[in-house]
């Protein structure tokens, strides 16, 4: 169990520095395009990013957990799995073009279109990484993802500032947004080699986590954007710009302490035998996640109007309320953060649904 805890203890400090830097890294690059492009172009942009993350959580697929359930995975193991995710990625690239053209008439604006078509290159970008790199995982040897975080994240601020200075247009987002999948589908190769095939011969290895997490999809896409499309239909995109920023801030304590524990502890979780140990282990990742992330939100809540004008200019003071209560309702969810990875471990997919839905409505992005 010691060396169960130190090995996790030494993974979680990798991931979380990666994931801090990784933050860091975005933080700086919303400053400088927060600076350089107004509300309504975050606004614009935020519409055609919220979109795809509907799309690719209603067709998520666990692949990285069923694999880190197998004690050595074949090759066709490996095969299965890239195979499943480049089929994800076709479908969630099609499915963005598809429904590119109505995205136009429903909000009112044409420059979507263009946007959408663009930013559906993303999906199979990222569905061509390396299955390969679950073996580091399992390892608890997370250095190389967080090398992979900060060499995407870089690229995310260089090609996206540049862009933006270059154009002074909302093209900046777009290009910063894409740029990243590209490139850490290409650095994956460099940590974890292998020869991409196209086989299902091991299928069975990966239904019966899909069947569940795909209900789980369905209910997380719902309790998770609905917001993020019903706010440009009924607020402009300035309110809804603002919106993104501060939900892209109430994020950070998640996005750089919580959401990097997931796999450490996943792979913590899946090598405890023993249901005592596994549920002392549950209890006290949890107490750790709430003891950090809760003081960070409370101050981010109570400083919300000098924080915005600090941070990113006096024309977003305007969204203190919105961080304010994404904050609050970010509170509320802490307790659950870590049940989705623990019902997996536990082979109850069954409540992955619920647990889901329950950590989902903190407003974690």
């Amino acid at each position: 169990m010691s060396s169960i805890s130190q090995r996790t203890a030494t993974a979680s400090i990798w991931t979380i520095g990666g994931k801090f830097l990784a933050r860091l890294l975005d933080f700086v690059s919303l400053l400088i395009l927060a600076r350089l492009l107004s509300p309504a172009d975050f606004g614009l942009v935020a519409i055609a990013t919220s979109v795809l993350v509907i799309v690719e959580t209603l067709l998520d697929l666990p692949l990285t957990q069923a694999l880190i359930r197998q004690s050595s995975p074949s090759d066709d193991m490996f095969g299965t799995a890239f195979t499943l995710s480049v089929l994800r990625g076709a479908a969630i690239s099609l499915v963005m073009i598809i429904i590119a053209w109505p995205l136009t008439f429903i909000y009112e604006d044409h420059r979507l279109f263009p946007l959408v078509v663009v930013l559906s290159i993303a999906p199979q970008m990222r569905s061509l990484s390396s299955p390969r790199m679950v073996l580091f995982m399992q390892r608890f040897d997370f250095k190389r993802e967080f090398a992979l975080d900060i060499i995407t994240k870089g690229s995310t601020l260089v090609f996206g500032a540049g862009a933006a200075i270059a154009t002074g247009s909302y093209w900046g987002l777009m290009i910063g947004v894409v740029s990243g999948p590209v490139v850490a589908a290409v650095i994956s190769y460099v940590f974890a080699p292998m020869r991409p095939t196209l086989t299902l011969a091991e299928w069975k290895h990966f239904q019966d986590m899909i069947g569940w997490n795909s209900v789980a999809q369905v209910l997380n896409s719902i309790n998770w954007q609905l917001d993020r499309l019903l706010l440009p239909r009924f607020s402009g995109l300035s309110t809804f710009g603002a919106f993104s920023v501060a939900d892209n801030l109430a994020g950070i304590p998640h996005q750089t302490f919580v959401g990097p524990l997931m796999r450490p502890l996943m792979a913590a979780f899946s090598s405890l035998d023993d249901h005592r140990k596994l549920v002392a282990a549950y209890l006290k990742a949890t107490t750790a996640i709430t003891l950090v992330a809760a003081p960070v939100l409370l101050i981010l809540a109570l400083l919300a109007e000098p924080a915005l004008r600090i941070a990113v200019g006096q024309k977003w003071a305007f969204a203190a309320p919105i961080l304010q209560w994404l904050c609050i309702v970010s509170l509320i969810g802490l307790p659950a953060t870590i049940m989705p990875p623990l019902a997996m471990v536990l082979d109850k997919t069954l409540w992955s649904p619920f647990a889901c839905s329950s950590s989902l409505s903190s407003g974690f992005r």
